[in-house]
């Protein structure tokens, strides 16, 4: 299972998949150009500890 913290920005949506996957996708709209936003993604199994991983988007 992948799970996401913090906010996305406007337009974009998460979207959990099969087989601990995950979707961002979405358009983000001209008022957030510029702008930086930092996710936190966890990967989680029932087999181990989970993975953590930072994700900057930055929209151009």
């Amino acid at each position: 299972m992948v799970t996401e913290r913090g906010a996305l920005p406007p337009g974009l949506t998460f979207r959990q998949g099969a087989g601990g996957t995950a979707t961002i996708r979405g358009t983000a709209p001209a008022s957030a150009l510029g702008n930086r936003y930092v996710i936190g993604l966890k990967a989680s199994s029932r087999a181990g500890r989970p993975a953590r991983q930072r994700l900057i988007i930055k929209i151009r």
